[in-house]
C-alpha cells in the first residue's frame, strides 16, 4: 500500500494570524509544505498598512509586527508565491491539484480566500477537495481510539511523537511540516489497523516507514 501512496497529491498548509477572525483580522504568514517533504515556502503577508497582531495571537505567534510591516509581502505578491508553489507539486503529480491538508483547514483557508480578495481574483484557484487532521483525529476519538484531547495539535503532536523545536513551533512553516509528519504518522495508524495490527511509535517496522514517508529536505 505505502509503495502506491502517491505523497504529491497533498500540499500542507498552516498560517499564523492577528486573531480568529477573517473578516477583521490579518493574515501575517503562511508555510506551505509539498506532499514529498521536498519543497518548502514561508513568507510573511502585508496586508495593509494598518495590520494588527492581537494580544492573545502574539502571545501564541509571538510576530514582530515591525519586521511583518517591513519584509511582508503584498496579497498580490503572496497569491503569486502560492500559486507557484502550487505549480511546482502541480508538476510531480502529473499537472493535477494536490490537495490543501492542515490542522483545522477551514480556518487557514478562509484567511487565504481572503488574500484572494485583496488580490482581485474573484475564486482561488486551488482544489476545492481538502483533508483537516483534526477531523480525521475526532472519527477516531468517536470510535474510541483515540482520547479526546488528543483533537488539539499540540495534544496531537505529543501522542504521535510529533517533535517541534521550540523555536519552530506556532510559526507558519514549523507547523507546516509537523502536521505532514502527523498526517502521514494518522495514516500509518490506519494502515496498521486494517492488517489487524495496533500503531505504537516505538514499532521498529512502523518506525522504518514512518522515516521513509517524512523526511523534509533542508
Amino acid at each position: 500500500m505505502l509503495e502506491t501512496f502517491n505523497f504529491n497529491n497533498f500540499i500542507f498548509l498552516d498560517t499564523e494570524t492577528g486573531g480568529l477572525d477573517p473578516y477583521k483580522d490579518n493574515l501575517l504568514s503562511v508555510g506551505l509544505v509539498s506532499g514529498d517533504g521536498e519543497d518548502t515556502m514561508e513568507f510573511y503577508v502585508k496586508e495593509s498598512d494598518n495590520i494588527v497582531n492581537g494580544d492573545e495571537a502574539k502571545s501564541v505567534n509571538n510576530i514582530d509586527i515591525e519586521l511583518v510591516k517591513k519584509i511582508g509581502v503584498s496579497p498580490k505578491e503572496a497569491i503569486s508565491k502560492i500559486h507557484s508553489f502550487i505549480e511546482i507539486c502541480k508538476s510531480k503529480n502529473n499537472d493535477k491539484n494536490p490537495i490543501f491538508v492542515g490542522h483545522n483547514i477551514a480556518f487557514d483557508l478562509a484567511f487565504v480566500r481572503k488574500l484572494y480578495s485583496l488580490a482581485g481574483y474573484n475564486q482561488p484557484r486551488f482544489s476545492h477537495r481538502t483533508i483537516d487532521t483534526h477531523s480525521l483525529i475526532y472519527f477516531q476519538v468517536l470510535q474510541n481510539k483515540l482520547p479526546a484531547s488528543s483533537a488539539s495539535s499540540g495534544e496531537a503532536f505529543k501522542l504521535f511523537e510529533v517533535h517541534v523545536d521550540k523555536t519552530k513551533r506556532h510559526t507558519a512553516l514549523g507547523d507546516a511540516v509537523a502536521t505532514r509528519e502527523l498526517f502521514f504518522k494518522l495514516v500509518l495508524k490506519t494502515l496498521a489497523e486494517n492488517e489487524g495490527n495496533s500503531f505504537t511509535t516505538d514499532n521498529p517496522q512502523q518506525k522504518r516507514k514512518s522515516s521513509a514517508l517524512l523526511p523534509i529536505s533542508g
